[in-house]
């Protein structure tokens, strides 16, 4: 579980995020990006759409790996960011690990430039 103060919270900061965050993608996952307030952490959020899966138990596992991947990078990431990472509903459930999610999740911060 993440830290609560690196956690995103409230419906309209998710609102802003998803209008005006720049996206980076690859084929397991998603991620919007926005600069928050100067020297506060990074705030992060997870989705897992219906699209992905219908079953909550498979939408919940792929969130807690998602969450998994960040915390183990969390001392690496620069402050002062929102992020929101997706999984992708193309990529197949049997295909999905906790190893490929942490691989996506690194090279997404990399592409941003966060990491």
């Amino acid at each position: 579980m993440l830290p609560a103060h690196h956690r995103l919270k409230g419906k309209k900061i998710f609102d802003d995020l998803f209008r005006a965050g720049k996206t980076f993608s690859n084929d397991a996952l998603m991620m919007k990006v926005a600069e928050g307030e100067a020297g506060e952490p990074t705030k992060f959020g997870f989705v897992a759409s219906l699209k992905y899966s219908k079953k909550a138990v498979e939408r919940n596992k792929a969130k807690r790996w998602m969450r998994e991947a960040v915390r183990a990078k969390i001392k690496e990431i620069q402050p002062g960011w929102h992020v929101i990472f997706f999984i992708s509903p193309k990529i197949p459930k049997e295909k999905l690990s906790l190893d490929l999610v942490r691989e996506k999740t690194e090279n997404l911060l990399k592409k941003a430039k966060i990491l």
